[in-house]
């Protein structure tokens, strides 16, 4: 049904997170040949893979983030239109640079550190944190998503960790979660809100 849609017309997919050359082969199936200049951008970690799939140009190999690049996707995160008060700047940098240049990390951080106070000791907190991880394997970003995880409250994590239930990828319908979570009393009812 989608390479009759697609036949004939201009199209651009992404496929994102491919791990493997089977899963490249058998996605890509039903896409017509590239009539048109259409593209397909395929995302992955697996060198084997961008290889495997190559069409029309070479793999891009995306760069780390310089350490500015780092800090300015931290402070847009953390701060929005606000400019790094003065007493956080020095703190922040050390963070960025913490990040060893991994959009996630610096983005996770980020989050984490936009529902802090904004207060040089607290920041400190999450410094001396991510100093103990050596952010050099896909294991130490996991690590930081935990630390992410930490700083939820209390009331939200049980509803976070029955996400990591369901398998990889996987749609969730909407209707479905909100009645296992209230049977499970993650969603408490209030008087002047719908669960």
């Amino acid at each position: 049904m989608l390479r009759r849609q697609l036949f004939g017309k201009r199209y651009l997919i992404v496929l994102d997170d491919v791990w493997d050359n089977t899963t490249w082969d058998e996605l890509t199936r039903p896409f017509p040949e590239f009539e048109k200049r259409s593209r397909i951008i395929l995302i992955t970690r697996e060198k084997k893979v961008a290889l495997h799939g190559k069409r029309n140009t070479d793999p891009i190999n995306l760069r780390m983030l310089r350490s500015e690049e780092s800090w300015e996707l931290l402070q847009k995160r953390a701060f929005g239109k606000e400019s790094c008060p003065d007493e956080l700047f020095d703190v922040g940098k050390e963070i960025a640079e913490n990040c060893k240049g991994l959009p996630l990390v610096a983005d996770l951080i980020a989050g984490v550190i936009a529902g802090l106070e904004k207060k040089k000791t607290v920041w400190l907190e999450v410094r001396n944190d991510l100093n103990s991880f050596i952010l050099n394997s896909e294991v130490e970003v996991l690590k930081v998503i935990g630390l992410s995880y930490e700083h939820l409250p209390d009331h939200v994590k049980p509803s976070f960790l029955y996400l990591a239930s369901f398998p990889k990828a996987d749609e969730i319908p909407i209707y479905f979660l909100k009645e296992v979570w209230c049977a499970e009393e993650f969603v408490e009812h209030t008087e002047m809100k719908s669960v």
